[in-house]
């Protein structure tokens, strides 16, 4: 099984690096976002003199949630922000579906909430600047989107203000199932696409890159509907079609035990079982049947006599 689902996770990699993305241009260090998708986390440039904001929100701007909080902790000298968003932060992100994002040493500016929290105030990128954090440091920019829906999706990334290109670690389900060599690159040019099963995780952790100004610009979010997966109940390799056909094969086996064929092919071989003990010889030619079977066979003979005759019955 797990070789099947590696099997499969290695083509969808083959998808996340290979994929080639629409015809992008980049526009004040965002690039163009998919044609269509379901939801973004992105900043959002207010005409003048209002207020600029990162925003959680759909493609058609119907539902949004401006400037969401992240959680901040020390780290040496440096800090570090994190945000978990899902179904109660904002509707549009259905349940069973969460998306974190940790942003290590991060040097762009961020404002507090007032509350405990902090929100990024730099209004087109998150991460921290050539060198500040040193070289050989790892995960400036950690990613887990967490599928645990019954559909499938798939996940734009868009590093553009980076000032190179960089590297990062791409693993499906808790590191279990790992398929590149730390060379899933990240282009400041294009979106990265990156395919989301359902009941599914995946980590994105971006590798040591010191010498250049690493940052995040934006994700986007489609939903490509219910996995064939889910749906067939068949196992397809990620997780949920494995346990939905489990189901469907034991129900089904259940039926067919308990149903007319079934329990004929039981009492047959019941009975099999029972002709085999008794053709087993123990005297001669004598078997163990006929030792079995001949007393009961005399109390019959003289219980039909004691009916008709009397012979055998009940002395008076």
């Amino acid at each position: 099984m797990k070789l099947n689902k590696l099997t499969i996770l290695m083509g969808v990699g083959a998808l996340a690096y290979g994929s080639a993305n629409l015809a992008l241009v980049n526009t004040d260090a965002t690039l163009t976002a998919p044609t269509t998708y379901d939801i973004h986390y992105r900043p959002y440039d207010n005409p003048s003199p209002a207020s600029d904001f990162w925003e959680l929100g759909n493609q058609a701007r119907t539902s949004y949630l401006h400037d969401p909080s992240y959680t901040r902790t020390a780290d040496g000298s440096y800090y570090n922000y994190t945000t978990t968003l899902d179904n109660s932060d904002h509707v549009i992100i259905p349940l069973g579906l969460e998306i974190t994002m940790t942003f290590n040493r991060s040097n762009t500016s961020w404002t507090a909430t007032g509350s405990g929290g902090y929100y990024p105030s730099d209004y087109d990128k998150i991460g921290s600047s050539a060198n500040y954090v040193g070289s050989g440091f790892n995960n400036r920019i950690q990613l887990n989107i967490d599928n645990q829906t019954q559909n499938n999706y798939v996940f734009w990334l868009d590093v553009s203000s980076s000032s190179s290109d960089f590297y990062f670690d791409l693993f499906y389900d808790n590191s279990n199932y790992y398929f590149y060599d730390t060379d899933v690159l990240l282009s400041k040019n294009t979106l990265k696409k990156i395919y989301l099963p359902s009941y599914t995780q995946i980590d994105l952790n971006s590798l040591a890159a010191g010498s250049i100004g690493m940052y995040f610009d934006a994700w986007y979010l489609q939903d490509l509907g219910v996995s064939t997966a889910y749906e067939q109940g068949q196992y397809d390799g990620y997780g949920q079609g494995y346990d939905d056909g489990f189901d469907v094969g034991y129900d089904d086996g259940f039926g067919d035990g308990t149903s007319g064929v079934g329990m004929t092919a039981i009492f047959s071989l019941a009975f099999g079982v029972i002709e085999s003990i008794f053709n087993i010889q123990v005297l001669g030619d004598i078997t163990l049947g006929t030792i079995i079977i001949a007393p009961i066979a005399i109390a019959l003979l003289w219980f039909i006599l004691g009916i008709v005759s009397g012979v055998g019955g009940k002395k008076q």
